[in-house]
């Protein structure tokens, strides 16, 4: 056989091999892109929505060598390269509206936002094994919110967070056993701070009135529910979320909701909270803040967050720097404006999203288990205090 000939066969061969693996990953791509809309709540289902900008890039990847094979025009290729294209049509219509390009949801709060109106609030999980809490007080320092809602906190940084009570002199706080601690600093007098445990699992959430300096009283709803994982279904976690966005609904005030809550934005039950509890979530319109992994490119993912009501307009979204916790901080100052909730209405909530919600609750009250341990466990559960 001529040589040409057979350098001609084996460049056949190599292209009909990589086109039939390309087809494969395509295919595998576009599965990954459609099954998490599916109403499942089994753990890998879940956290496929998590790195959905890490599929799209790999999928844009792909096509681009789809469109470089030699005989591109060849059927399978073709269809390939359908296929590959409308996993990143796709998952860019999921993300496009956590871009500049996209219009906001949360009107930007105008210069003239009268002080005693202001709430500027930062989430941060401390990561309850990092006992470093000097990094983290010197970036609370700097940004000087009025509110922060810590979690992960332990006896041991329950005690060290003494030090902030001087500039943030109120406090609520449940010190658990677990990874699921919580505590809540202000500048602001708590109204009435409970401790709640939403699907009786060990994992606290804190509800509590904030005083404004303008009077005003708003509800602040910090939850941490546990994230889906191996052998953990995600029912637990939005039963949580929907728990406390039934609260919101239900008291009818003014209302934030914050907490590294274990889900992205472009999550379902995340659009289902916005939905019941008429939240609004100002990453819309502005950008996705990615909150964790800290020092990841890989594992980039928006996990916590800072929702409000109609009432409010927003002078600030951000992420602070890293202090030394696998999560970033997240800081939004808001301003409390009750004339914009005539010009920014929340996702009106659809026929049967109430009665979803009470269901989700309900089945995760009943698969409800004990949240994980550290091995040496050196913490003693404490009350809500003021």
């Amino acid at each position: 056989m001529p040589r040409t000939r057979r350098h001609g066969t084996r460049v056949s061969a190599w292209v009909g091999w990589a086109r039939g693996v390309l087809s494969l990953l395509a295919v595998a791509g576009l599965t990954v892109t459609i099954l998490p809309h599916a109403e499942a709540t089994a753990w890998w289902v879940r956290t496929l929505d998590f790195p959905r900008l890490q599929f799209l890039i790999a999928q844009a990847v792909l096509l681009g060598l789809l469109l470089a094979l030699p005989r591109r025009l060849h059927w399978s290729s073709m269809v390939a390269g359908v296929v590959a294209a409308t996993g990143v049509v796709w998952q860019a219509a999921v993300l496009f509206p956590y871009t500049p390009l996209s219009p906001v949801r949360m009107m930007a709060a105008g210069a003239d936002c009268p002080s005693g109106n202001r709430l500027r609030v930062v989430a941060a999980n401390v990561q309850m094994t990092d006992e470093s809490a000097e990094p983290l007080f010197a970036l609370l320092r700097r940004a000087d919110p009025d509110v922060i809602l810590l979690q992960e906190t332990d006896a041991w940084w329950a005690q060290h967070l003494q030090a902030l009570s001087g500039q943030w002199p109120h406090s609520a706080k449940q010190v658990t056993q677990n990874y699921f601690g919580m505590e809540i600093l202000s500048k602001y007098p708590l109204v009435d701070p409970q401790v709640h445990f939403l699907t009786d699992s060990r994992n606290p959430s804190i509800f509590t009135g904030l005083a404004l300096p303008s009077g005003t009283v708003v509800r602040f709803y910090g939850v941490h529910p546990r994230p889906p994982l191996a052998g953990q279904a995600s029912t637990e976690r939005d039963g949580q979320l929907l728990a406390a966005a039934l609260a919101a609904r239900q008291d009818g005030g003014p209302a934030v909701m914050a907490g590294d809550f274990n889900a992205v934005p472009w999550e379902g039950v995340l659009q289902h909270v916005e939905r019941v509890g008429g939240l609004l979530s100002p990453r819309i319109g502005r950008d996705w803040v990615p909150t964790f992994r800290t020092g990841s490119l890989l594992m980039t993912w928006p996990l916590d967050h800072i929702l409000a009501g109609p009432r409010f307009t927003l002078r600030t979204l951000e992420a602070l720097p890293d202090f030394g916790s696998d999560h970033y901080p997240i800081l939004a100052e808001l301003c409390y404006a009750p004339e914009a909730a005539a010009h920014q209405p929340v996702p009106a909530a659809r026929p049967g999203d109430i009665a979803a919600a009470q269901k989700t609750v309900t089945a995760a009250q009943n698969m409800a288990g004990p949240s994980p341990q550290p091995a040496a466990g050196k913490q003693a559960p404490g009350p809500a205090s003021d």
